[in-house]
């Protein structure tokens, strides 16, 4: 047997593929996802209108398991789809809690 060979038989294994990614997944604490009055719903929405493409922004939003906070620039917005293209992220308008436009003096 060829020393390759030989060294592949000593690699670990995994008898139970995905176990090791899902005992990550239960360690990760959820945050429930909370519902938004009209009003702030309202604000969201004129604040998305408000926007354009290039902007610097700060969005907080639900990932599906907990609150996040992305800051970038804004590269299209989609109201076709209702979501926002922030540089590599694509961020849902119902997961967003809260977005502010950066300003630079």
């Amino acid at each position: 047997m060829d020393n390759e060979n030989r060294a592949k038989q000593f690699l670990p294994f995994d008898a139970l593929k995905g176990l090791k990614e899902a005992l990550h997944e239960k360690e990760i604490e959820h945050e429930a996802k909370v519902e938004l009055s009209q009003e702030q719903i309202e604000k969201i929405s004129q604040d998305i209108l408000n926007l354009k493409e290039k902007d610097q922004v700060v969005v907080y939003y639900h990932n599906g398991i907990k609150y996040e906070k992305k800051v970038g620039s804004i590269k299209k917005i989609d109201y076709i789809r209702k979501r926002i293209i922030l540089d590599e992220n694509i961020i849902n308008f119902n997961d967003i809690v809260n977005i502010e436009k950066k300003f630079y003096l």
